[in-house]
């Protein structure tokens, strides 16, 4: 991923196999690249439209095709949204905020 400027997630839904959280996704923003993923199952919990990425409608490729090429025509656009994208992926999906959200269901005292 490294060096991507986009990282695209076309799943389909199989009927039987549920796709799980998505960490391709979270990965690929965390590492600057803008995520445009299907709004399908677990997806939705790793890419938040417009704020760690951009959902699609499941096969539905010409939806993908046309936020491709409106953040080709707009490179500014697509560098400040991939930085915005990648400082929300970071906080949202860190592992210090996955232990302070632990330590409080679980009821333990947060430094």
């Amino acid at each position: 991923m490294r060096g991507a400027d986009i990282s695209v997630m076309p799943n389909i839904r199989v009927r039987g196999d549920m796709e799980g959280f998505g960490l391709v996704a979270v990965e690929s923003a965390c590492s600057g690249a803008l995520v445009i993923a299907a709004a399908l199952e677990g997806i939705r919990d790793a890419v938040i439209d417009g704020e760690t990425g951009i959902l699609v409608e499941p096969e539905r490729a010409e939806g993908y095709v046309e936020v491709i090429r409106e953040l080709a025509r707009d490179r500014d656009r697509l560098t400040t949204l991939a930085a915005r994208y990648q400082r929300q992926a970071r906080e949202r999906f860190s592992v210090e905020r996955a232990a302070r959200e632990l330590r409080a269901a679980l009821g333990v005292a947060v430094d």
